[in-house]
């Protein structure tokens, strides 16, 4: 009883890890979700373009090799353009988003003649970037939609049982 309430509880972790990843059919929405945000966040969406048809299964250790085999990402090239402080706004509501989502190779480009900051210290080896003026930056990223593969993916994607007399394989470190 001990152990199948010790599964039990685990198997409800699980599930409450799960939600908090991206769905499949999410992805179709996942264009209107995100240009809401950057309408709301008064910035506008230069362009959103996936990298591949479907989602690629994460078999490189990028997220980690305990999930390799076990997950999945569709990527999108985002291209925006707003003034600082609404594009900040707009990449942190992003990483706020209901499933999980990854920005890497974010890049800010200030316009030709550049642009007025101000670096403010707020404290011990820190400090922010305030800009002095409302020139518009453009801001580049790859977006990662994390997806969790189903039964029939993981089925597939394990290795096969060991022929009769042959010692169980040991999983890939």
């Amino acid at each position: 009883p001990k152990i199948e309430s010790q599964l039990q509880q685990k198997e409800a972790t699980k599930q409450q890890i799960l939600a908090l990843f991206a769905q499949e059919k999410e992805l179709s929405t996942i264009l209107l979700d995100i240009s809401n945000i950057f309408k709301s966040g008064n910035v506008k969406l230069i362009s959103f373009q996936p990298q591949g048809l479907e989602p690629v299964v994460v078999s490189d250790g990028s997220l980690g090799s305990a999930v390799n085999n076990k997950l999945k990402r569709q990527t999108f090239n985002v291209k925006i353009e707003g003034n600082y402080v609404n594009s900040q706004k707009v990449i942190r509501d992003l990483e706020r988003l209901q499933p999980l989502i990854l920005l890497n190779s974010l890049n800010t480009q200030m316009p030709e003649g550049g642009s007025v900051v101000k670096v403010v210290s707020i404290g011990k080896n820190q400090a922010t970037i305030v800009p002095q003026s409302d020139k518009p930056v453009t801001t580049t990223f790859l977006l990662d939609v994390i997806i969790p593969l189903n039964a029939e993916e993981l089925a597939k994607l394990a290795p096969p049982p060991p022929a009769e007399g042959q010692p169980p394989a040991s999983p890939p470190q």
